[in-house]
Protein backbone atom coordinates (compact mmCIF):
# COMPACT_ATOMS: atom_id res chain seq x y z
CA UNK A 1 0.00 0.00 0.00
CA UNK A 2 1.35 3.22 -0.52
CA UNK A 3 1.59 6.16 1.95
CA UNK A 4 -1.05 8.16 -0.05
CA UNK A 5 -3.58 5.24 0.33
CA UNK A 6 -2.71 4.83 3.91
CA UNK A 7 -2.89 8.56 4.90
CA UNK A 8 -6.90 8.47 3.36
CA UNK A 9 -7.37 5.42 5.38
CA UNK A 10 -5.82 6.94 8.91
CA UNK A 11 -7.97 10.12 7.80
CA UNK A 12 -10.94 8.17 7.75
CA UNK A 13 -10.70 6.77 11.27
CA UNK A 14 -9.27 10.12 12.70
CA UNK A 15 -12.52 11.67 11.25
CA UNK A 16 -14.69 11.67 14.15
CA UNK A 17 -11.79 13.00 16.63
CA UNK A 18 -11.63 16.24 14.18
CA UNK A 19 -8.53 15.49 13.68
CA UNK A 20 -6.44 14.94 10.01
CA UNK A 21 -3.16 14.52 8.95
CA UNK A 22 -0.56 15.29 5.53
CA UNK A 23 2.37 15.34 4.38
CA UNK A 24 4.25 18.31 3.74
CA UNK A 25 7.75 19.61 2.74
CA UNK A 26 9.62 21.22 6.05
CA UNK A 27 12.38 22.84 6.62
CA UNK A 28 13.51 21.82 10.05
CA UNK A 29 17.35 22.14 11.22
CA UNK A 30 19.30 23.44 8.46
CA UNK A 31 17.91 20.60 6.10
CA UNK A 32 14.21 19.69 3.87
CA UNK A 33 12.65 16.68 5.56
CA UNK A 34 9.37 15.25 4.59
CA UNK A 35 6.99 15.68 7.71
CA UNK A 36 3.81 14.47 9.15
CA UNK A 37 1.52 17.57 9.96
CA UNK A 38 -1.29 16.89 12.56
CA UNK A 39 -4.29 19.10 12.10
CA UNK A 40 -6.61 19.79 15.44
CA UNK A 41 -9.77 21.22 15.67
CA UNK A 42 -9.71 24.20 17.67
CA UNK A 43 -5.93 24.46 17.54
CA UNK A 44 -3.84 26.90 15.77
CA UNK A 45 -0.56 24.79 16.36
CA UNK A 46 0.05 21.19 14.24
CA UNK A 47 2.42 19.01 15.61
CA UNK A 48 4.48 17.66 12.91
CA UNK A 49 5.99 14.13 12.86
CA UNK A 50 9.06 13.06 11.13
CA UNK A 51 8.32 9.42 10.61
CA UNK A 52 10.61 6.71 8.62
CA UNK A 53 9.66 3.92 6.53
CA UNK A 54 9.18 1.82 9.41
CA UNK A 55 5.97 4.19 10.47
CA UNK A 56 3.90 3.00 7.07
CA UNK A 57 4.35 -0.58 7.79
CA UNK A 58 2.27 -0.57 10.67
CA UNK A 59 -1.40 -1.24 10.91
CA UNK A 60 -3.41 1.80 10.69
CA UNK A 61 -5.02 0.99 13.58
CA UNK A 62 -1.63 1.77 15.01
CA UNK A 63 -0.56 4.66 13.51
CA UNK A 64 -4.16 6.60 14.36
CA UNK A 65 -2.98 5.35 18.22
CA UNK A 66 0.06 7.13 18.34
CA UNK A 67 -1.58 10.46 16.50
CA UNK A 68 -4.05 10.24 18.72
CA UNK A 69 -1.12 10.21 21.48
CA UNK A 70 0.65 13.24 19.72
CA UNK A 71 -2.23 15.53 19.92
CA UNK A 72 -3.43 14.98 23.79
CA UNK A 73 0.22 16.18 24.58
CA UNK A 74 0.53 18.54 22.31
CA UNK A 75 -3.08 20.47 21.68
CA UNK A 76 -2.65 24.04 22.84
CA UNK A 77 -3.50 27.20 21.15
CA UNK A 78 -0.58 29.68 20.68
CA UNK A 79 -2.98 32.90 21.10
CA UNK A 80 -2.90 31.95 24.80
CA UNK A 81 0.71 32.52 25.80
CA UNK A 82 2.22 35.91 26.31
CA UNK A 83 5.28 35.01 23.80
CA UNK A 84 3.48 36.28 20.80
CA UNK A 85 3.21 39.53 22.93
CA UNK A 86 5.48 42.64 21.31
CA UNK A 87 7.33 42.95 24.96
CA UNK A 88 7.91 39.25 25.57
CA UNK A 89 9.36 38.90 21.86
CA UNK A 90 11.58 41.33 22.52
CA UNK A 91 13.01 40.31 25.83
CA UNK A 92 13.73 36.56 24.88
CA UNK A 93 14.59 36.94 20.89
CA UNK A 94 17.85 35.23 19.96
CA UNK A 95 19.23 35.18 16.62
CA UNK A 96 20.56 31.72 14.93
CA UNK A 97 22.33 31.22 11.51
CA UNK A 98 22.02 29.18 8.39
CA UNK A 99 23.91 28.93 5.08
CA UNK A 100 22.40 31.39 2.26
CA UNK A 101 21.75 28.17 0.86
CA UNK A 102 18.56 27.66 2.49
CA UNK A 103 17.17 30.94 1.63
CA UNK A 104 14.24 29.29 -1.04
CA UNK A 105 13.14 27.08 1.82
CA UNK A 106 13.10 30.44 4.26
CA UNK A 107 11.50 32.49 1.79
CA UNK A 108 8.58 30.48 0.77
CA UNK A 109 8.26 29.72 5.14
CA UNK A 110 8.02 33.58 5.00
CA UNK A 111 10.65 33.91 7.77
CA UNK A 112 12.36 37.50 8.87
CA UNK A 113 16.32 36.86 8.08
CA UNK A 114 19.47 39.35 7.56
CA UNK A 115 22.02 38.11 5.27
CA UNK A 116 25.53 38.13 6.07
CA UNK A 117 28.27 36.97 3.81
CA UNK A 118 26.91 33.76 2.78
CA UNK A 119 24.85 33.48 5.91
CA UNK A 120 21.55 33.87 6.55
CA UNK A 121 20.37 35.36 10.47
CA UNK A 122 17.03 34.42 11.69
CA UNK A 123 15.24 34.82 15.17
CA UNK A 124 13.47 32.87 17.30
CA UNK A 125 12.00 32.88 20.57
CA UNK A 126 12.09 30.46 23.39
CA UNK A 127 9.17 29.25 25.77
CA UNK A 128 8.75 26.77 28.14
CA UNK A 129 6.57 24.08 27.06
CA UNK A 130 3.25 23.70 28.02
CA UNK A 131 2.59 20.50 28.04
CA UNK A 132 5.84 18.75 28.42
CA UNK A 133 7.34 20.07 32.10
CA UNK A 134 11.30 21.01 31.88
CA UNK A 135 11.15 21.56 27.92
CA UNK A 136 11.83 24.71 26.37
CA UNK A 137 10.28 24.58 22.42
CA UNK A 138 11.09 27.99 20.20
CA UNK A 139 8.93 29.88 17.42
CA UNK A 140 10.58 31.70 14.14
CA UNK A 141 9.97 34.55 13.90
CA UNK A 142 7.60 35.30 10.39
CA UNK A 143 7.00 38.45 8.53
CA UNK A 144 3.66 37.99 9.33
CA UNK A 145 4.49 37.97 13.09
CA UNK A 146 6.74 41.01 13.28
CA UNK A 147 4.08 42.95 11.23
CA UNK A 148 1.47 41.87 13.96
CA UNK A 149 3.69 43.18 17.08
CA UNK A 150 4.88 46.37 15.07
CA UNK A 151 8.29 45.68 14.79
CA UNK A 152 11.54 46.41 12.29
CA UNK A 153 13.84 43.89 11.20
CA UNK A 154 16.39 46.18 12.17
CA UNK A 155 15.34 46.72 15.55
CA UNK A 156 14.72 42.47 15.69
CA UNK A 157 18.02 41.76 14.67
CA UNK A 158 19.65 44.80 16.80
CA UNK A 159 17.62 43.18 20.09
CA UNK A 160 18.32 39.98 18.99
CA UNK A 161 22.33 40.46 19.79
CA UNK A 162 21.64 42.94 22.52
CA UNK A 163 19.95 39.23 24.21
CA UNK A 164 23.06 37.34 22.53
CA UNK A 165 25.58 39.29 24.80
CA UNK A 166 23.68 38.16 27.80
CA UNK A 167 23.68 34.57 26.82
CA UNK A 168 27.04 33.24 25.54
CA UNK A 169 30.44 31.06 26.81
CA UNK A 170 33.70 31.46 25.71
CA UNK A 171 35.59 27.92 26.50
CA UNK A 172 39.34 26.34 26.06
CA UNK A 173 38.68 23.88 23.04
CA UNK A 174 40.66 21.31 25.69
CA UNK A 175 38.03 21.51 27.92
CA UNK A 176 34.88 21.17 25.23
CA UNK A 177 36.53 17.79 24.11
CA UNK A 178 37.54 15.18 25.70
CA UNK A 179 41.00 14.92 23.64
CA UNK A 180 44.66 15.32 23.95
CA UNK A 181 45.25 18.74 21.75
CA UNK A 182 48.86 19.89 21.55
CA UNK A 183 49.78 23.17 23.04
CA UNK A 184 51.61 25.01 19.77
CA UNK A 185 51.41 28.06 22.19
CA UNK A 186 47.82 29.43 20.32
CA UNK A 187 45.21 29.33 22.17
CA UNK A 188 41.74 27.91 20.72
CA UNK A 189 38.42 28.64 21.67
CA UNK A 190 34.77 27.38 21.78
CA UNK A 191 32.31 29.99 21.03
CA UNK A 192 28.60 28.83 21.79
CA UNK A 193 25.63 29.86 24.32
CA UNK A 194 24.46 28.35 27.72
CA UNK A 195 22.66 25.41 26.13
CA UNK A 196 25.23 24.83 23.32
CA UNK A 197 22.02 24.98 20.69
CA UNK A 198 22.22 28.05 17.77
CA UNK A 199 25.34 29.14 19.52
CA UNK A 200 27.13 29.98 15.78
CA UNK A 201 25.13 33.54 15.51
CA UNK A 202 28.06 34.42 18.24
CA UNK A 203 30.11 35.58 15.45
CA UNK A 204 28.11 38.61 15.15
CA UNK A 205 28.54 39.89 18.72
CA UNK A 206 30.91 42.94 18.58
CA UNK A 207 30.97 42.14 22.78
CA UNK A 208 32.04 38.72 21.94
CA UNK A 209 34.66 38.99 19.21
CA UNK A 210 36.02 42.08 21.43
CA UNK A 211 36.20 39.69 24.47
CA UNK A 212 37.65 37.38 22.06
CA UNK A 213 40.12 39.80 20.51
CA UNK A 214 41.31 40.92 24.16
CA UNK A 215 42.38 37.06 25.28
CA UNK A 216 44.06 36.00 22.14
CA UNK A 217 44.73 39.12 20.12
CA UNK A 218 43.01 41.08 17.54
CA UNK A 219 43.43 39.00 14.34
CA UNK A 220 41.95 35.65 14.05
CA UNK A 221 40.22 32.53 12.52
CA UNK A 222 36.64 32.07 12.86
CA UNK A 223 35.87 28.45 11.29
CA UNK A 224 32.18 27.47 11.76
CA UNK A 225 32.04 24.17 13.06
CA UNK A 226 28.31 23.48 13.22
CA UNK A 227 25.24 25.36 13.40
CA UNK A 228 26.04 25.38 17.50
CA UNK A 229 29.20 26.74 17.67
CA UNK A 230 32.16 28.62 16.44
CA UNK A 231 35.95 27.51 16.87
CA UNK A 232 38.24 30.79 17.18
CA UNK A 233 42.09 30.24 16.43
CA UNK A 234 44.82 32.89 15.92
CA UNK A 235 45.85 33.59 12.91
CA UNK A 236 50.04 33.39 12.82
CA UNK A 237 49.72 34.51 8.96
CA UNK A 238 47.35 35.12 6.10
CA UNK A 239 48.55 32.15 3.93
CA UNK A 240 46.67 29.72 6.89
CA UNK A 241 43.05 30.75 5.62
CA UNK A 242 44.00 28.25 2.84
CA UNK A 243 44.87 25.53 5.30
CA UNK A 244 41.67 26.62 7.82
CA UNK A 245 39.30 26.61 4.67
CA UNK A 246 40.36 23.39 3.82
CA UNK A 247 39.98 21.77 7.47
CA UNK A 248 36.16 23.15 7.26
CA UNK A 249 35.08 21.69 3.83
CA UNK A 250 37.14 17.94 4.70
CA UNK A 251 35.18 18.26 8.69
CA UNK A 252 31.81 19.19 7.16
CA UNK A 253 31.96 16.07 4.07
CA UNK A 254 32.69 13.98 6.70
CA UNK A 255 32.25 14.68 10.51
CA UNK A 256 29.11 16.69 10.27
CA UNK A 257 25.37 15.89 10.16
CA UNK A 258 23.45 17.89 7.08
CA UNK A 259 21.08 18.74 9.65
CA UNK A 260 24.35 20.56 11.75
CA UNK A 261 26.18 21.87 8.78
CA UNK A 262 26.76 25.75 8.48
CA UNK A 263 28.82 26.41 5.93
CA UNK A 264 31.77 25.84 3.97
CA UNK A 265 33.48 29.14 4.72
CA UNK A 266 36.11 30.53 7.48
CA UNK A 267 35.56 34.13 8.46
CA UNK A 268 37.96 36.57 10.53
CA UNK A 269 38.39 38.91 12.58
CA UNK A 270 41.07 41.99 12.00
CA UNK A 271 40.92 45.63 12.37
CA UNK A 272 38.18 45.57 14.80
CA UNK A 273 35.98 44.08 12.05
CA UNK A 274 34.18 40.59 10.48
CA UNK A 275 35.55 39.38 7.29
CA UNK A 276 34.40 36.24 5.86
CA UNK A 277 37.86 34.79 3.58
CA UNK A 278 37.80 34.34 0.00
CA UNK A 279 40.37 32.61 -1.67
CA UNK A 280 42.82 34.31 -4.59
Amino acid sequence: MTIEKKLCGVNELLQDDNISIEMQDMFKNNVSKKGLVIHMKNCNVSPIMYPDETFWMKPEEEIVVEIKGVCEKHSYHLDNFDFMQKKNILEKVMPRVYSADNLPEIEKKRYVYTRKFDMLILYYVPFDDPVDAGSVATITISNDILQGVGVTVEELHRVALTNLDRNYKIMDMKDMFAIDIPDDGFPKKIVTVQNFCQGAATMFSRQVMLELEAEIGDYFAILPSSVHEIIVVPIKNYCDMQDFLKMVIEVNAGCVAPEDKLTDSVYFWRYGKLNMYVPD
